[in-house]
């Protein structure tokens, strides 16, 4: 099975839905005869949010190759990557 990734609305986050929503969503499926899911990828840090998050649920942690870009329009590519690394580091800096 392969679980989409999830987005949360911040007023609700104290509320912890993942909690409940994942091990129902693991529940249905095994009654369905899935006995394999792919909670999505982790940083490489392994010491993220997402990342602790997902290990309440004894992950298997496999690591492939990784991912690759092919920019469609080179030019877009270069302003889109130079504007993520300055929101990156203006993010950081805080």
């Amino acid at each position: 099975m392969e679980m989409l990734y999830a987005g949360m609305n911040d007023e609700f986050k104290k509320f912890y839905p993942q909690y409940s929503l994942y091990p129902k969503v693991f529940e249905d499926a095994y009654a369905d005869d899935i006995i394999w899911a792919n909670m999505g990828g982790v940083e490489g840090t392994l010491d993220d949010g997402l990342t602790k998050f997902k290990s309440n649920f004894n992950p298997t942690i496999e690591e492939f190759i990784g991912e690759f870009n092919i920019p469609v329009n080179p030019f877009l590519y270069k302003l889109s990557n130079l504007a993520y690394n300055i929101r990156k580091q203006r993010r950081n800096s805080h």
